[in-house]
């Protein structure tokens, strides 16, 4: 039966902060209604428009293809690709993979091979960080001190989690944080006062979990190799699951790597296959960070 695509649609869900999660429907004649999460919250004007401006060369086809549609996708953006174009195609992507495996009657894993593994670790990510930038949104007491992030880390443990991730926060009445979830800018220095703070910082949550929870410290984008490295160095002792830090420039990272001992974890910062080749041959990454709803099915 040729099955045709009717409507190509976005969606938000009203999310923690401003910035809602975005949704992508692909509507079918005979029912079938795909979805596929994509893209960041902070695009959540721009991104729709280019859902529906890609999406619009499906309409009136075949949905079930899927390979097909996603290089005829490639191959429409290419002297545009990259950035918010490969969020958008990935957001189609995954709602056409979702319809194809409705269409089928099995979950989208069956149809390329079945599962690998029927539990999954997970971890409390940016723990401390939403309720330093949220407090309002929570029935929890505002982050005054580093014990309130030890107190915070506990709390994840009493939830069950055998492991988090949080950002360099600065508790206070007017508690911050460094991530790029905020506007703002350290230039990207990391001076004494901000690397002793986070060794401070990660040492009150060892101390409140003790050593058999795992501990990861996401910088994201906000240091230069120096200060990256000088932060390492400084939380060698506290024994992290990783550092995880975004750079496009592999040999920075393979320096970062070679100078302290912390595992490093990089990844959601590149878009499509080729953007992970120069990493993957440089060695410069101890763990891969591919974040689904930014790249697809395909090249994830």
């Amino acid at each position: 039966m040729n099955m045709k695509i009717r409507s190509i649609e976005t969606f938000s869900v009203k999310a923690l902060g401003n910035n809602p999660w975005l949704f992508c429907a692909i509507r079918t004649d005979e029912g079938i209604t795909g979805y596929g999460e994509f893209g960041s919250g902070l695009f959540h004007r721009g991104l729709p428009g280019l859902i529906q401006d890609i999406g619009s060369f499906l309409i009136g086809k075949d949905p079930r293809p899927v390979d097909k549609h996603y290089m005829d996708m490639y191959r429409l953006t290419r002297s545009s690709s990259g950035g918010a174009t490969s969020m958008a195609i990935a957001g189609i992507e995954l709602a056409l993979w979702d319809l194809k495996g409705k269409d089928a009657g099995v979950p989208v894993y069956q149809l390329v091979g079945g599962p690998f593994r029927d539990r999954q670790r997970v971890y409390w990510s940016h723990l401390g960080t939403y309720r330093a930038m949220y407090p309002h949104l929570y029935d929890k007491p505002k982050l005054k001190s580093l014990e309130d992030l030890g107190h915070c880390a506990l709390e994840a443990v009493e939830n069950g989690y055998t492991a988090f991730k949080t950002n360099i926060v600065f508790p206070g009445e007017n508690p911050f944080i460094i991530s790029d979830l905020i506007p703002q800018s350290n230039d990207q220095n990391a001076p004494t006062d901000v690397v002793e703070h986070a060794a401070d910082q990660i040492a009150v949550m060892r101390n409140a979990v003790g050593s058999d929870i795992d501990i990861c410290l996401d910088i994201n984008y906000n240091f230069k190799t120096e200060g990256a490295i000088a932060i390492g160095k400084a939380l060698e002792p506290y024994d992290l699951f990783w550092l995880e830090i975004d750079n496009q420039d592999p040999k920075a990272l393979l320096q970062l790597k070679s100078s302290q001992s912390i595992p490093i974890c990089t990844g959601e910062q590149l878009l499509g296959l080729r953007s992970y080749k120069p990493f993957l041959e440089c060695l410069s990454m101890d763990t891969l960070k591919i974040d689904v709803q930014w790249q697809g099915f395909s090249q994830a």
